[in-house]
C-alpha cells in the first residue's frame, strides 16, 4: 500500500496562468499530455506486464500521457518478439486496449477515439475535451438494517492549448443521504463540501506544460511517493 502527497500551491495563480496561455496562438496537434489519475484502469494492466517482464515502470506516479506511450511501445515490443501466443486471451485483451487510449495514431489526437472515449471538440488553436460518467449503488445504513442508495460521477474537463499545455480538472460528485460527514453543516476537509445530499470533492487541477525533457506543472495533483511506515496504520494518506 502506498501514501499519496498533495502538491497544492495557491490555486490562484493557476487561472492567470491559464488566462495567459489562452492569448498565446499555437495550432494544435496531438493532443493528450495530461497525467494519467491514479484510479485509471491502465495502471493495473501495465503492472501486469511489468510482473511478466515486458516493461519497466518508473517510480514516481501519477504517469503522464507521454509517459504510457513509451511503456506501451516496451510492450508492443514484447508481442513483437512472439513472447504471447495468440491463444493467451488474457494478455492480448489488456495490450489491446492499452493500444486503443496510448498508441493507436489516429487516437492520439482525437481522444473520442480512444478506449476510454470522451467528448471532444477543437478548432486551430484550442481543443477541449470532457468525460462524464454516472454509477448507482446501494449500501447498508450504519448502525442499522435499513439499505441507502447513493449516485455518482467523475467528471472531468481538459483543455489542451496547442501541442504543449493542458488544462486538467476533476470533481467527484456524490448524490445520497444525509448523515455523518456528509451532513450539510459538516466539511471532512477543505475540498469537500455537502449540500442537501449532494458532496462535491474537488479533486485536480492543474496546468501542465511539456517540452522534450521537460514537464511544468503548477497547480493541484496526487503524487505517490512510495512506502512508508504509515502504511502499517490504515488507508492511504493525503497531505
Amino acid at each position: 500500500m502506498t501514501a499519496g502527497r498533495a502538491v497544492r500551491p495557491d490555486m490562484r495563480l493557476v487561472f492567470p496562468f491559464v488566462s495567459l496561455v489562452l492569448f498565446v496562438p499555437a495550432l494544435v496537434g496531438a493532443v493528450g499530455h495530461e497525467r494519467i489519475p491514479l484510479d485509471s484502469w491502465s495502471y493495473r494492466a501495465i503492472e501486469r506486464f511489468e510482473a511478466l517482464g515486458c516493461c519497466t515502470l518508473p517510480e514516481d506516479r501519477p504517469f503522464s500521457r507521454d509517459e504510457f506511450m513509451r511503456i506501451v511501445e516496451q510492450i508492443n515490443e514484447c508481442f513483437a518478439s512472439g513472447r504471447f501466443s495468440p491463444a493467451d486471451d488474457r494478455n492480448r485483451y489488456e495490450w489491446r486496449r492499452l493500444m486503443q487510449e496510448f498508441w493507436n495514431d489516429e487516437a492520439q489526437g482525437d481522444p473520442s477515439k480512444r478506449y476510454d472515449r470522451a467528448l471532444f471538440a477543437r478548432d486551430d488553436e484550442v481543443a477541449l475535451e470532457a468525460d462524464f460518467d454516472a454509477r448507482a449503488f446501494s449500501e447498508r445504513a450504519p448502525f442499522g438494517d435499513e439499505v441507502e442508495y447513493y449516485l455518482a460521477s467523475d467528471p472531468t474537463v481538459k483543455l489542451h492549448l496547442g501541442e504543449r499545455v493542458t488544462y486538467d480538472v476533476r470533481y467527484r460528485l456524490l448524490f445520497g443521504p444525509q448523515h455523518g460527514d456528509r451532513a450539510d453543516d459538516h466539511k471532512p476537509s477543505r475540498r469537500e463540501k455537502s449540500f442537501n445530499g449532494l458532496t462535491a470533492l474537488f479533486d485536480r487541477s492543474y496546468v501542465l506544460a511539456t517540452w522534450q525533457h521537460v514537464d511544468l506543472t503548477v497547480g493541484r495533483d496526487y503524487v505517490d511517493w512510495g512506502r512508508v511506515l504509515h502504511e502499517i496504520k490504515g488507508p492511504s494518506l493525503e497531505r
